[in-house]
């Protein structure tokens, strides 16, 4: 199985899903159509919100979800570049780590 867990899926959503392939997404749109970034972070976060709220979860993981994807003050990351070198090539699935990065959202609040 992936995970077990629902807060394990929803690192992925957030380090890959997010902080890796909408945001670039984001950052490109921003460049290109001249439309300032934190435009797209709203709306990203209106989508969310607006999924967390349809979707039939029960009612603690919806808390979870809010809590971590709005309230957290910061988001985990996925660290690729330090494991893989103290790893120096060794066999096997490409290593990570876990650190953490501010909250986009809580950035978007700032910049408002």
């Amino acid at each position: 199985a992936l995970s077990d867990r629902p807060e394990d899926l929803l690192f992925w959503l957030q380090t890959l899903g997010i902080q890796v392939n909408v945001r670039a997404i984001m950052d490109t749109l921003a460049q290109v159509y001249d439309v300032p970034v934190t435009a797209l972070w709203t709306v990203l976060r209106d989508v969310l919100d607006n999924l967390i709220t349809t979707i039939e979860f029960d009612d603690e993981a919806r808390g979870m979800i809010r809590q971590q994807l709005f309230e957290a003050p910061n988001w985990p990351q996925k660290l690729l570049l330090t494991p893989m070198i103290e790893r120096a090539g060794g066999p096997g699935s490409m290593p990570f780590g876990k650190g953490e990065v501010v909250n986009p959202f809580h950035r978007l609040r700032r910049a408002t």
